[in-house]
């Protein structure tokens, strides 16, 4: 009798054992997992953001009333390095011509109001010029060599033009000028803004 208490005590005292060892390690396993999300938590870097002078930018722009009202042939957008105007569709150009329609002039006088005091702070604008594949007339425009990037580039070089003549602004070394050619729905110029890595932006 007394054998069989003893090893009821001994599967007993071994159960308890067992129970205890898995609460153990079931807490570890908790508290590494816990360390571990910690971890993540601590080494994730949070994507960069615009930087100060491109933030003004944008918001000058976008606070101007005619960007507010998203009015249709021109958007405003910003991503990590650049804030981009693109005019685009019917409104702003006629089928096949590079200058832009002359109800849009104003819209270029307030773009260069904003950014005529950055260009000496290293204010940088890439012009860039589309073309419509779905308008035979753009994508083989027969004033131009039968060329689309020619085409497209003629409307990029359009606009660096107009800021010149209309405001006496150096294009040199400031203005970048792009035909992309031919592409779906390519009826549109951007503008592309940033600034050289030596202003301190």
């Amino acid at each position: 009798m007394g054998g069989c208490v003893n090893q009821s005590v001994i599967y007993l005292g071994l159960f308890l054992m067992a129970v205890a060892l898995y609460g153990f390690e079931v807490t570890q396993s908790k508290a590494n997992l816990s360390a571990h999300k910690d971890k993540i938590v601590v080494t994730q870097e949070l994507p960069p953001e615009l930087s100060p002078k491109l933030e003004v930018l944008y918001k000058r722009f976008t606070a101007d009333p005619f960007f507010n009202s998203q009015a249709p042939g021109v958007k405003v957008q910003k991503n990590l390095k650049t804030v981009t105007i693109t005019f685009y569709g019917g409104d702003v150009y006629e089928s096949g011509g590079f200058a832009m329609n002359e109800s849009w002039f104003s819209v270029l006088d307030r773009i260069e109001d904003i950014i005529h005091p950055e260009l000496d702070h290293g204010l940088r604008v890439q012009i860039k010029g589309y073309a419509d594949s779905n308008d035979p007339t753009e994508r083989k425009a027969s004033d131009y060599g039968d060329s689309d990037l020619t085409f497209s580039f003629a409307r990029a070089e359009w606009v660096a033009r107009y800021f010149e003549r209309k405001w006496g602004v150096s294009i040199r070394n400031k203005f970048e000028m792009t035909g992309v050619g031919a592409q779906l729905n390519g009826k549109r110029t951007e503008l592309v803004f940033n600034y050289s890595s030596s202003s301190g932006s």
